[in-house]
């Protein structure tokens, strides 16, 4: 475009219509250089400007929670770790056959004669059989509890999530609340200040008004301020760096995926207990291979001996090997049976506690529910009629100032009341989720 421009300037034109001028190759080479420089510029100049409807990359619009809960079941750092330590088990020694370091020795010397003889003796020991298979058998376990870990992690980072993006939502619809509270005594403000021009009111209620309006004002900035503190939170649990955007400036009720029965007995979730009866499973395998270090491990082994000349022996031992104190293994033993009785009290105690925490859950969520009703079938319509006719009768001059600053002030406690109940009520229900059976991630 700037070519363009420049090849058709006046000047130019009238500079290149004069043949007779002298300098007309100089002048054309000018123009080259002049148009190349020009095209470069207006390429670096376009390469700098953002394309038209591109997005920028800091920035991720429309999140809804589900979004925001497949991106932190992928990047979270916990689940990282989670999966590498499920890696770290797979990758980790582990066979049926335990075979000990393999045993070469060489001797040279005088050994059975005075005469300078060479010995050389290679020995190999293997663990008892019995106690190499249970071996293997808590290590293929291991790397099955480990998995099962992922799942669990990532169970839990999704109802952390889900937590989190509850109540980022919640603030962004506090601050739409105190928004339109804002507007509101803004306007107060204003026709107080009018009134008390004409002398309607007197300098008390001026003031009033306007500290209730300063009061709104300072509400706002501790909303911001809290809203970027939650919008931090839900990025660190995710592990992104990008601004977030709620789908919807509203908070909605959370829908728990399955049917809840009336009892919380049977409800919990195997995968909760899961690791729990997998560490019992551990410990009985522990148990067995301390057991089976009572059995003997077996030792095998060739030697060569070359005598003076050419003469030359061989041969081959065989041998096992036995613990003459038993004291230790049978401590390991009693060991191994105490963790086990442990391991078996503690998912008692977390199968109880579970069940515990459904009811009390469930008691929640009713009570919640319960106040949302309330709220949808008589307060929310009374907080509506209370600025309605606060508004009208404030304008006809029918009421006063604290009559109508007492009606909006009750009418904005129901509708903040209404949001805690339902952040209350969304908050239940996501940790119920994570409670019962078949919740999805």
């Amino acid at each position: 475009m700037l070519f363009w421009k420049l090849m058709h300037d006046p000047a130019c034109q009238a500079h290149n219509s004069g043949s007779h001028s002298p300098g007309i190759a100089g002048w054309g080479r000018t123009i080259t250089k002049t148009a190349v420089m020009a095209l470069l510029l207006t390429a670096i100049m376009m390469a700098g400007l953002p394309r038209a409807g591109a997005q920028t990359r800091d920035t991720i619009s429309s999140v809804t929670m589900e979004d925001v809960v497949t991106i932190a079941t992928q990047n979270n750092l916990e689940v990282r770790n989670a999966q590498l330590s499920a890696e770290q088990a797979q990758a980790a020694p582990g066979s049926f056959i335990d075979l000990h370091p393999t045993s070469i020795r060489y001797f040279r010397g005088q050994i059975h004669s005075p005469v300078n003889q060479r010995l050389l003796t290679i020995s190999q020991t293997l663990e008892s059989p019995i106690k190499s298979y249970y071996q293997a058998q808590k290590n293929d376990h291991r790397v099955k509890r480990q998995k099962d870990r992922v799942a669990l992690t990532r169970k839990k980072v999704a109802r952390q999530t889900r937590l989190a993006y509850n109540h980022w939502k919640f603030l962004i619809h506090k601050k739409n609340i105190l928004r339109e509270k804002l507007d509101h005594y803004q306007e107060l403000k204003r026709i107080a200040g009018l009134r008390y021009k004409k002398g309607a009111i007197t300098l008390l209620e001026k003031t009033q008004a306007e500290t209730q309006f300063h009061q709104v004002q300072n509400a706002m900035r501790a909303v911001y301020k809290n809203i970027a503190r939650a919008g931090n939170r839900l990025r660190g649990i995710m592990n992104t760096s990008h601004m977030l955007t709620p789908a919807t400036d509203s908070l909605r009720v959370y829908r728990i995926k399955h049917p809840i029965g009336e009892r919380g007995r049977d409800m919990i979730d195997p995968l909760l207990l899961k690791t729990s009866k997998e560490k019992i499973h551990m410990q009985e395998l522990q148990l067995k291979a301390e057991r089976a270090s009572l059995f003997p491990d077996i030792t095998a082994g060739y030697f060569i001996q070359s005598m003076a000349g050419d003469e030359r022996l061989s041969g081959w031992s065989v041998g096992i090997s036995v613990p003459l104190w038993f004291r230790p293994v049978q401590n390991n033993i009693r060991q191994a049976k105490i963790e086990k009785q442990k391991a078996e009290n503690l998912r008692r105690k977390k199968a109880r506690e579970h069940q515990n925490h459904i009811q009390n859950l469930l008691r929640e969520l009713n009570h919640q529910r319960e106040q949302l009703r309330y709220y949808h079938h008589q307060a929310l319509k009374q907080a509506r009629m209370l600025v309605n006719n606060s508004e009208k009768r404030y304008g006809n001059e029918d009421i006063g100032y604290p009559k109508y600053l007492e009606g909006l002030e009750t009418a904005y406690a129901i509708k903040t009341g209404y949001l805690e109940t339902l952040k209350n009520y969304n908050r239940a229900a996501i940790k119920l989720e994570y409670f019962i059976k078949q919740s999805l991630l």
